[in-house]
């Protein structure tokens, strides 16, 4: 039962997966108790799969739970207890706890390098993960070279089309993006939309964020507004259809493409789904999350712009001669790359 909710999961069938994770859970209680180690396995998986859900705050909880029993029952050096930091840690990054979440990889990965070694697939997905955590962080420079690395390694001792290697591929992408070198990353992250669409089909959730991470940097890329507000728009009604319209991946998607509408002049298009954005983001998240926050900016730099088009307007109207609309700024805030 808990490897065909892996097979589920892996498939993005989340909702199945959920489903037989509970049970199996339920079972191991019943039949084996909270301490022992399937239980915690079960635990653990199911964590992962209310991650994928949005539920952030249960799979917090969860995982906090199996990190301090692990810790407890194996030491803080056993692989099954790095693998809990590990998760853990993956959270607090979604969660917007940054600085907690940097920490504990770079534990995990100092670590699993000593014990497995810099070539270790484990290993490998830590200096992965230290380096998103860099980048959350702000750390743009650092976690440019840490992801070079590792997809060097992961292309070496993997092969290129890989998943993981895939993985690496788009968050160096996304670092070039970060860091404005917006024809290197087109390269890449059309590169692994092809390979997903190829290997894992056009609805898995994995392909939607190939395409919403490219649809950013076309939007980042002059000229090529237009391009992005198309795949945006599908990829959002796809991933309503997928995962649901509450889903954190879905309110990022809302969020790009309401900036993508703003900065093609569609501006009460853009200011109507940021609202809409906001609203499920705070009952989601709560209002002091980055992503909540991201959504009041954006929202305070759409009202700026309709007061000063308003402005402009009624000032035409007195005085009776044209006046041009003012374009919408092309400034980006803070928005959110998956």
């Amino acid at each position: 039962m808990n490897n065909l909710a892996l097979t589920y999961n892996a498939r993005g069938k989340t909702e199945e997966a959920k489903k037989l994770q509970e049970e199996v859970l339920l079972l191991c209680l019943e039949l084996l108790g909270e301490s022992h180690p399937y239980t915690l396995t079960s635990v653990s998986n199911l964590a992962l799969t209310y991650r994928d859900c949005g539920k952030l705050e249960e799979a917090e909880h969860l995982q906090e739970k199996v990190f301090s029993l692990r810790k407890e029952q194996l030491g803080k050096n056993h692989p099954h207890t790095l693998t809990s930091m590990n998760n853990l840690a993956l959270i607090y990054g979604d969660r917007g706890k940054s600085g907690h979440a940097e920490k504990l990889q770079e534990e995990v990965f100092l670590l699993r390098k000593g014990q497995l070694g810099k070539h270790h697939p484990y290993t490998l997905t830590s200096m992965n993960n230290l380096a998103l955590a860099y980048s959350s962080c702000g750390k743009v420079e650092q976690a440019e070279k840490l992801q070079e690395e590792v997809l060097s390694l992961r292309k070496e001792i993997l092969g290129e089309h890989h998943p993981h290697t895939l993985t690496s591929m788009n968050n160096l992408a996304l670092t070039y993006s970060d860091r404005g070198k917006l024809d290197q990353a087109e390269k890449l992250q059309k590169a692994v939309l092809l390979l997903h669409k190829q290997q894992l089909g056009e609805n898995h959730p994995d392909t939607l964020i190939s395409m919403s991470n490219l649809a950013l940097t076309y939007s980042l890329h002059r000229g090529k507004t237009t391009q992005a507000e198309k795949l945006q728009e599908e990829v959002l009604s796809l991933y309503r259809q997928a995962l649901g319209k509450c889903h954190p991946d879905t309110l990022t998607t809302m969020s790009n493409l309401a900036f993508t509408y703003l900065e093609l002049g569609k501006v009460k298009i853009a200011k109507a789904l940021q609202e809409e954005a906001f609203s499920l983001r705070q009952e989601l998240l709560g209002r002091n999350h980055p992503d909540t926050l991201t959504s009041i900016q954006h929202l305070i730099f759409i009202n700026q712009i309709l007061e000063h088009t308003n402005k402009t307007w009624k000032l035409r109207r007195e005085l009776q001669f044209p006046v041009a609309e003012p374009e919408a700024s092309g400034k980006r805030m803070l928005t959110k790359y998956q």
